[in-house]
């Protein structure tokens, strides 16, 4: 068992294990062949989606198991970390194959049956699942294998438990104005995906409203937090969310005050959405999962093209430089330190609120860095298309000389400096970003190469545990010992 790190797996490979290889027969001389095929189809990759595969047929049921059984026979911690039993188990969507019970409802046998019952000895083993954290996906998803394995097996012991877990799921995992809790739009998605047939009709609405916002000038939803644009998919369009406008054509100014915005601020997020802008900024945590460093950062989309985006997209391997760097101050549009040992435990719940100012104009504060409070204010004229910028950083310790505020750019985008204002394009479109208090302003550089000042900062990672530079324009200033304000300016042309 060495190398195993998680809890869950030492229970299973404990505890459960015997039985698994029981039932499935390891076949030891397979292993060769089985990890060849997996190299084949997936290279070196080693995460979540090897071990979740979902199956539509009994024909694809003898690859994907003997795969499954390769990878409880090397011990690997993430086949039965966490909830991959439960998705294993079922699925509720439209888009993937529909797991273990819709597939014996198709097509009854008793090894597919004694593995279901495995599976939820697993799922409802003391210590294992349920529980730990009773509003995340990963507990929705080990209630509703069991509650729709009861409901064709009838046999689940304390069914009623899981049903008051679950509905107390359903009553807090949105926020009054429907936004998920767990701090992303895509897991918003994901949830809305799983619960969509529990939910009243008014949760409905509150729910499609805030994620038709999410929905960026790339048709993706946009990346917040764990994210990295992902798709809503066409089977979604014209069945759970047939009702939504994914045609960024429409005009969104008619839905509220102009140049307001959209604000949820029992989530501390603002999203402007409408003249070739999209706009989206938050300050806000009511969940520690999914969350980055990021409380005060924002994207701007413009004419179509994505200049300043969310450098932080998701990457799983928790101990890898990936991960450390996306969900970092350094990945955002952010003030920054060179120094992450001061952060706020990770995820942790942080303080951060939000204040609408007057119609057009909001502050956002967060205190990501331990002491120091961190306001941003912005304000968008939409007669003259600029966004003014306020930012207060509160009083940094003396052993910091410097201290940094970053804007992550599109990897297309060309940018040239001229003293305190950087002209930035992309394609037809451009928009000029400019300081406009200069006060302890040491120097502007545009980072082409992925660090500055020993500090990793210039980094995306556009697939999942994939790292690529791309340009960031990086604002220097001397730490002056007081409370700092800077300015700025975005011009769209």
């Amino acid at each position: 068992m060495a190398g195993l790190t998680t809890k869950h797996s030492d229970i299973f490979y404990s505890k459960i294990y015997p039985k698994y290889k029981k039932l499935l027969k390891f076949d030891v001389a397979k292993t060769t062949w089985v990890k060849q095929s997996i190299d084949r189809l997936y290279g070196c990759r080693t995460d979540f989606q090897k071990v979740g595969w979902l199956f539509e047929s009994l024909e694809n049921l003898e690859t994907d198991f003997e795969i499954f059984k390769y990878y409880v026979y090397q011990k690997n911690e993430l086949i039965f970390n966490d909830h991959t039993p439960a998705l294993r188990l079922y699925r509720q969507t439209k888009t993937t194959p529909r797991g273990l019970l819709l597939l014996f409802k198709k097509s009854p046998c008793s090894f597919i049956k004694e593995l279901i019952n495995l599976h939820i000895d697993t799922i409802s083993s003391s210590g294992f699942f349920l529980c730990t954290n009773e509003l995340s996906n990963h507990c929705c998803d080990q209630l509703l294998a069991l509650l729709n394995y009861n409901s064709i097996f009838k046999n689940v012991k304390n069914i009623e438990r899981y049903q008051k877990l679950f509905d107390s799921y359903l009553e807090k995992t949105y926020t009054v104005n429907g936004i998920h809790v767990e701090n992303s739009p895509y897991y918003h998605y994901y949830s809305i995906r799983q619960l969509y047939q529990s939910l009243s009709v008014e949760q409905r609405e509150r729910v499609k409203n805030y994620l038709s916002l999410c929905i960026a000038p790339n048709n993706n939803i946009v990346n917040i937090g764990d994210g990295n644009f992902q798709e809503i998919f066409e089977i979604d369009k014209i069945s759970i969310f047939d009702n939504i406008n994914f045609d960024y054509t429409i005009d969104f100014s008619t839905y509220y005050e102009t140049g307001a915005g959209f604000n949820y601020f029992d989530c501390g997020h603002l999203i402007i959405k409408y003249d070739n802008i999209y706009f989206f900024i938050k300050s806000s945590l009511k969940h520690s999962w999914h969350h980055h460093y990021d409380n005060n950062s924002f994207v701007l989309f413009y004419k179509g093209y994505n200049f300043f985006i969310d450098a932080g997209m998701h990457s799983y391997e928790y101990k890898s430089f990936g991960r450390k760097f996306v969900t970092s101050p350094q990945a955002h549009n952010l003030f920054v330190l060179n120094d992450d040992k001061i952060l706020q435990r990770p995820h942790g719940l942080y303080h951060c609120e939000s204040v609408r100012v007057n119609y057009n104009t909001y502050k956002f504060i967060s205190e990501y860095y331990k002491n120091i409070r961190y306001e941003r204010t912005v304000e968008y004229d939409n007669t003259k298309k600029i966004f003014y910028f306020t930012d207060h950083v509160g009083n940094i310790p003396s052993e910091y000389k410097n201290y940094y505020i970053l804007f992550h750019l599109n990897k297309n985008t060309q940018a040239s400096i001229n003293g305190t204002t950087v002209d930035i394009k992309v394609g037809n479109a451009c928009i000029v970003l400019k300081l406009t208090e200069e006060a302890n302003l040491k120097s502007v550089h545009n980072v082409l190469d992925g660090d500055f000042d020993d500090m990793h900062i210039g980094y995306n990672s556009p697939e999942r545990n994939k790292i690529v530079k791309i340009p960031t324009i990086v604002f220097k200033f001397e730490n002056n010992g007081l409370v700092n304000k800077h300015s700025f300016e975005i011009v769209l042309k």
